[in-house]
């Protein structure tokens, strides 16, 4: 279900570079930006921008980052990649991305967010955290290298998913 008035409701937030990010559903035409960190094959891409399941972040038309998000079991929201412009990191624009994807999930009706990261990656656990996620539980072997997948959970209610 399209939410196009959830665009014009959200205040552009300012980062530490100054500047107005706006975040929106990404279009088809976002595609090559969306895309670039290669993750996935560009016809799940398109399905995914398709799906609205793509947010671009931007300021003065300049795309500053993107996330990506899908649904466990069809129903569960997980936030699957947070992409910034490495000039534009700890700007305050991967925290825009996550507070746009919290009110339209909230919208829709859900009560939490989930996310994860590889053990290894101590960098990306502490930006769950500082956005407010709490872990969740650990999944050993998980990735292809065996390495352990840590969850993380971020309640957008107070009620319990």
């Amino acid at each position: 279900m399209p939410l196009p008035s959830l665009v014009a409701s959200m205040p552009p937030l300012i980062g530490k570079f100054l500047v107005a990010i706006t975040v929106r559903l990404a279009a088809i035409a976002d595609f090559d930006f969306v895309a670039q960190d290669g993750y996935l094959p560009s016809a799940v891409v398109r399905r995914k921008i398709d799906a609205q399941e793509v947010l671009i972040a931007h300021a003065n038309q300049e795309p500053l980052g993107y996330a990506r998000f899908e649904y466990i079991w069809s129903r569960v929201p997980y936030l699957t990649l947070v992409w910034v412009v490495p000039d534009h990191r700890r700007g305050g624009v991967g925290r825009a991305l996550l507070s746009f994807l919290e009110s339209y999930l909230q919208r829709l009706g859900y009560a939490a967010l989930w996310s994860s990261s590889t053990a290894t990656e101590t960098e990306p656990q502490e930006w769950h955290l500082r956005m407010g996620f709490t872990p969740a539980g650990r999944l050993e072997g998980l990735n292809a290298n065996g390495l352990t997948e840590v969850f993380f959970r971020k309640p957008l209610t107070g009620r319990h998913q």
